[in-house]
């Protein structure tokens, strides 16, 4: 039978700390915010617990970042920080159309 495999600390749970941390919000506010109860955001943080992708997702949408910020380098992008450009080194998708390069 198949399990969910053995992946070691995703660091997630420490992002998500640094971003609630850096609005300034407690885990009860950043909870109601993400539509999820308070001890669910202290096991994340403690890393007791890894997050469903919806979850990951309203989180993201709460703290107003991309979900690449749970992303374990150390760093925490903001929508502004995609938006100009700085993103601290995590990966971004361009949203402009693909541009065909005229032949000569």
């Amino acid at each position: 039978m198949a399990g969910r495999g053995e992946f070691g600390p995703t660091g997630f749970g420490q992002c998500l700390r640094e971003a609630r941390e850096k609005k300034g919000w407690t885990q009860k506010e950043l909870a109601e915010k993400a539509g999820t109860h308070t001890n669910t955001i202290a096991r994340l943080e403690r890393g007791e617990q890894e997050p469903a992708w919806p979850l990951v997702l309203a989180l993201a949408k709460a703290l107003g970042v991309d979900c690449t910020a749970f992303s374990f380098d150390g760093s925490v992008p903001t929508a502004a920080d995609e938006s100009s450009g700085e993103n601290n080194g995590n990966p971004q998708v361009s949203k402009k159309p693909a541009t065909k390069k005229s032949k000569k």
